[in-house]
């Protein structure tokens, strides 16, 4: 049996997983009698920190809800323990606990078991990815407390961004930079965008044959640009399976307009802010990760749901908000289709792309000129996995829920063989 850990900047996302040929006694129903994975359980810990915090699960056909004051995670971590437990499993039964780490230098490109030099590299990386590695590194000490017996594993975001070409990852800096301090760009969302675009694969072997596409195009010489935009956000090229480029580049600080983060700024601003402002470097990065993007944008509320909703009512700031956000993820697909020498497939994933097909149609009409055409009728759909493209458009436009939690496992299972 398989836990996997997502943790957050206030949240912990977790699920279950074992072959469901060993899950009869606890999965009633299991069709899968393979050895492939099959989720048991997921849920997630919400607004960890706060006083309304709460953990919702899922187990079956049962769904429930817990509000209560998770002050940490070791404490949201102890909770969840506690509702697998409740649900009749044993926790001596978890071999191992995986964990989603982002940021990692150069050091490894795969899961790795976690053990003193691990720990000391993510320590390492903190600055690289302050909301995202101190949070990670934590949650991994409290499950080695909690699961002593089961292994902890990780892989880091930017794996599936090391096969980048040089020319496309490092910065016009002093290349000694680089040599003393691995200053590159990486690449984030790595799972995301890994996980999509394999999803997309299937999808157009199933389709193969048709006007589109044919079986020896699915396998060569494919061009994709994966769009994975949520809180965070980042966009990827990838042709035969490879990453060409991604937006987010040394830090996940930069790209489009995040819910607390600021894109890509020019340079410039960040000494003129420290001289005017009299403010110190960790208080600018403060700024740029935790008070900037579209929590203080719109002041009324970060959540792209509310400001949507204002957009529809004719409210002018929440009109402006949008176009800067399209305008962001129309920037980078129109550079990585150049980048590619054309597209044959566009993804759409993570909660804002999944779930609002508004910002999906700003995006998919700016895009006609290469031949993008959606059908209205399919993109008002929300469906496990779906294309929404019309049968005359020369790029394919799919809409695909990531499942970073089953990639996560999937690669768990390679280290522990």
């Amino acid at each position: 049996m398989y836990l996997v850990i997502n943790s957050g900047s206030s949240s912990i996302k977790f699920k279950l997983f074992d072959n469901c040929k060993k899950l009869q006694k606890i999965v009633k129903n299991c069709k899968n009698k393979k050895e492939d994975l099959e989720e048991i359980m997921s849920g997630i810990v919400e607004k960890i920190w706060h006083n309304d915090s709460f953990l919702d699960w899922k187990f079956g056909d049962k769904e429930w809800r817990i509000e209560d004051n998770f002050g940490d995670y070791q404490i949201a971590l102890e909770e969840i323990l506690a509702t697998i437990k409740v649900c009749g499993i044993k926790l001596n039964d978890i071999k191992a606990v995986w964990h989603r780490v982002v940021h990692w230098w150069e050091r490894f490109n795969k899961s790795v078991i976690i053990d003193a030099k691990v720990i000391k590299t993510i320590r390492e990386c903190e600055e690289l990815a302050p909301i995202h590695n101190k949070v990670n590194l934590e949650c991994i000490l409290d499950c080695k407390k909690l699961l002593p017996k089961a292994k902890q594993i990780a892989v880091f975001d930017t794996a599936f961004g090391q096969s980048m070409e040089e020319e496309n990852y490092i910065y016009a800096i002093p290349y000694k930079y680089y040599k003393k301090y691995k200053i590159r760009k990486y690449g984030f969302h790595g799972i995301s965008h890994e996980f999509v675009y394999n999803k997309l694969i299937q999808n157009l072997k199933k389709s193969s044959g048709t006007s589109f596409i044919k079986e020896a195009k699915v396998k060569k010489d494919l061009k994709v640009i994966t769009c994975h935009v949520g809180n965070g956000a980042s966009i990827s090229a990838i042709k035969n399976g490879k990453v060409i480029q991604n937006s987010m580049w040394m830090t996940p600080l930069e790209w489009l307009i995040m819910w607390t983060r600021s894109w890509d700024i020019d340079p410039a601003i960040i000494p003129f802010l420290m001289k005017r402002e009299n403010l110190t470097a960790d208080q600018v990065e403060n700024i740029l990760n935790k008070e900037s993007g579209l929590k203080w944008l719109w002041w009324k509320s970060g959540d792209m749901r509310d400001i949507r909703t204002a957009y529809i009512k004719w409210d002018p700031k929440a009109e402006m908000i949008i176009k800067m956000y399209v305008n962001r993820i129309i920037k980078y697909i129109w550079a990585y289709t150049a980048l590619l020498w054309w597209l044959d497939a566009i993804v759409m994933t993570a909660w804002v792309l999944e779930r609002s097909q508004l910002i999906r149609k700003l995006i998919c009409e700016r895009l006609d000129w290469i031949g993008v055409k959606i059908d209205n009728k399919k993109n008002k759909e929300s469906l496990k996995e779906w294309e929404i493209s019309s049968k005359d458009s020369k790029v394919k436009v799919w809409v695909i829920p990531t499942n970073e939690e089953l990639m996560i496992a999937e690669e768990m299972m390679k280290v522990i063989k």
